[in-house]
């Protein structure tokens, strides 16, 4: 990978969206000759940071100009992509059958280099919010708890916080004790 999208996974992976998207910028700008495969995850990384901006439309767009511009050999990213930034959407419009399928999609599109039957941090998270929709909070306690641990593995520090919100939140739905909740938060 080019520097500067190393330094887009760095930034993050601590924390630090914001400045992810500047280098994310940078290599859009200054690499115009870089392979197809990184040009289209920069565009595909723009497109996840302008989804969780709130900007739904920008990264459907950012999607489409991706697709339209490496049309055939950078599929595998596009479409984990597409179907993670889709799944949200569907997600957040209470749309569950649609999202559990575009999560399957995203399941069966692993990285070449992740064992067979590992599990991404983002797929248990997308899985706890569907089951979420469908009031099973207990269910979708099990995968958080799982997802959790994978980014304190993999040292996710932006996961591990976020994760952890929505861990609390579905605590909450679950009916644990408040009290219970105050003392997590304090370990």
């Amino acid at each position: 990978l080019p520097g500067a999208l190393v330094r887009a996974m760095a930034w993050e992976l601590y924390g630090f969206p914001h400045l992810a998207v500047s280098q994310v910028y940078a290599q859009l700008q200054f690499a115009a000759d870089a392979p197809s495969e990184d040009l289209c995850m920069a565009l595909c990384s723009l497109s996840r940071f302008l989804q969780l901006d709130g900007r739904d439309d920008k990264a459907l767009h950012m999607l489409r100009f991706a697709r339209s511009k490496f049309p055939y050999d950078v599929d595998r990213i596009w479409t984990r992509t597409c179907a993670s930034v889709i799944a949200d959407l569907a997600i957040r419009q209470g749309r569950d059958q649609l999202a559990e399928s575009l999560v399957e999609v995203m399941e069966n599109i692993r990285s070449p280099t992740a064992p067979f039957g590992a599990q991404s941090s983002d797929i248990a998270v997308f899985r706890a919010r569907i089951l979420v929709l469908r009031d099973q909070h207990v269910d979708a306690l099990a995968f958080l708890d799982g997802a959790l641990q994978i980014a304190k593995r993999t040292g996710n520090w932006m996961g591990i916080s976020y994760i952890s919100s929505l861990l609390l939140r579905v605590k909450r739905l679950a009916g644990v004790d408040p009290a219970t909740l105050l003392a997590e938060t304090k370990t």
